[in-house]
């Protein structure tokens, strides 16, 4: 961004409408703001996706407002030419620290959808505890009626020296339409 009054140069979050056919910008969100329009400050990295419902859910990974891994779904649904409004948001993964310390520990490595739920995938280690020696891989899941309730975290790695992780999603439920490991539940 350019100056700002404070004499530094932040980053901040651009959101656009396009209409694929014209190309044509529809709408565009590139406010100062805060989550409940669906800015993430700093944000190192985003996921989008449209839910079977036409919900618009992103994933983004901010180290300041918020700093976490936070999951929004907005209001609007998609296909409407706009998405401007309300967003509901729940913290996938809060990164203790400093505001604005870059370092967060963590690295986003999917968004995906199942029949209840949204799913996230991501490594993390909390730079604030002694006791952690290295990357874990974690599964987030926020229920679709929950939009402002808290995400289950599972880790799910065997090792502490993990890379990033890729979500490939199997469908809405699961790949098997039954109970997963880890006790998230039927298409979790």
């Amino acid at each position: 961004m350019y100056t700002s009054i404070d004499g530094l140069n932040h980053q901040a979050n651009l959101t656009l409408c396009v209409d694929q056919e014209s190309m044509t910008v529809l709408d565009s969100y590139y406010e100062v703001m805060n989550r409940s329009v669906g800015y993430v400050s700093h944000s190192f990295n985003q996921f989008v996706l449209v839910g079977q419902d036409g919900t618009i859910v992103t994933l983004g990974h901010g180290d300041a407002y918020p700093r976490a891994a936070v999951l929004m779904m907005y209001n609007t649904k998609a296909g409407n030419g706009t998405f401007s409004g309300r967003v509901s948001n729940v913290t996938v993964q809060a990164f203790p620290g400093q505001v604005c310390a870059n370092a967060t520990g963590a690295s986003l490595g999917g968004l995906s959808e199942t029949n209840s739920g949204y799913v996230a995938a991501y490594n993390y280690i909390d730079f604030s505890s002694s006791t952690n020696k290295g990357r874990n891989v974690y599964i987030g899941y926020v229920p679709k009626e929950s939009a402002h309730g808290t995400a289950v975290v599972r880790s799910v790695s065997p090792d502490e020296n993990t890379s990033t992780p890729q979500l490939v999603s199997t469908g809405l439920n699961g790949g098997t339409g039954g109970r997963h490991p880890g006790g998230l539940g039927p298409g979790q």
